[in-house]
């Protein structure tokens, strides 16, 4: 949600922690989706509040992580994924903004088997970590978070997918590394989160920022990176897996069971945070 943080009387400095929304993974037709990138995060070991900070509060907003796709109205794909929100943190010398992840590769509009609907190929998005390739878009999308003087960015690119349209799908980037490029019948791993355990140990164990796997050809499951990732779909289980909320995780790509079946869905991205130590 969104809000002013009041600095507590006699408090001059703080660590702080903006992650942002973690994206969906793709969906696609009879084929694997990509995974969702993790949400940008920035970091600073040490912050002081300025006097303005302290006598107006410091307006921020913490991003939502992109819901997973699946069927839309009546016979409709509800799109190919979305992407996390940005994480805002306004300090008195500009606004800190941790960029939400890019959704993977995937397939949105209708079947072609099925009359009176469009198609659309969606290429992987790029975010605060880019989201993993798939389908006909095979290349992993990069990372655009920004830096800020005095501040430390994370976020990293998409894997790509196996040459062949058919083929499983790349994991999406996460805060700490890349995606991995799938294979022919296994999705990528979704990118490690970075960690934070000497500053907290909340997120997965003080990991945040896990990219989510992509869909794989095959019944086995690619991992989604440490710090919330959502593991991928399967032929076996089908769903991508919904990321962890509060650590800013990509969700996994799924893997969907023919083109006139549209009960799976790709995984959720998880909600970012703001944590201040002080």
């Amino acid at each position: 949600g969104s809000g002013t943080f009041s600095v507590p009387a006699g408090i001059n400095s703080a660590e702080i922690l903006i992650v942002a929304g973690g994206a969906s993974g793709s969906r696609s037709p009879n084929v694997s989706g990509g995974g969702g990138g993790a949400g940008g995060i920035v970091y600073r070991a040490s912050y002081t509040f300025t006097s303005t900070d302290k006598s107006s509060g410091i307006a921020y907003s913490v991003g939502a992580g992109g819901d997973g796709v699946g069927q839309g109205s009546g016979n409709a794909f509800d799109g190919g994924y979305r992407n996390g929100g940005d994480t805002t943190f306004a300090i008195s010398g500009g606004t800190i903004t941790a960029k939400g992840g890019g959704g993977g590769a995937g397939y949105g509009g209708n079947s072609p088997h099925l009359s009176g609907f469009g198609a659309a190929y969606y290429a992987p998005s790029q975010g605060g970590s880019g989201g993993g390739g798939a389908w006909e878009s095979g290349t992993g999308a990069s990372s655009n978070q920004g830096t800020f003087s005095g501040w430390t960015s994370y976020g990293n690119d998409g894997g790509n997918r196996a040459s062949g349209e058919n083929y499983s799908g790349g994991g999406g980037g996460g805060a700490g590394g890349a995606g991995s490029n799938s294979t022919a019948t296994v999705g990528g791993n979704g990118g490690v989160g970075q960690l934070f355990s000497s500053f907290t140990s909340y997120g997965e164990s003080g990991y945040f920022g896990g990219g989510g796997a992509g869909g794989s050809n095959s019944a086995t499951v690619a991992q989604g990176g440490n710090g919330g990732g959502g593991d991928g779909g399967t032929t076996s289980s089908y769903n991508g897996g919904n990321a962890t909320d509060g650590t800013g995780g990509g969700g996994g790509g799924s893997r969907n069971n023919g083109y006139n079946n549209y009960t799976y869905k790709s995984g959720d991205g998880g909600n970012g945070t703001i944590l201040l130590k002080y």
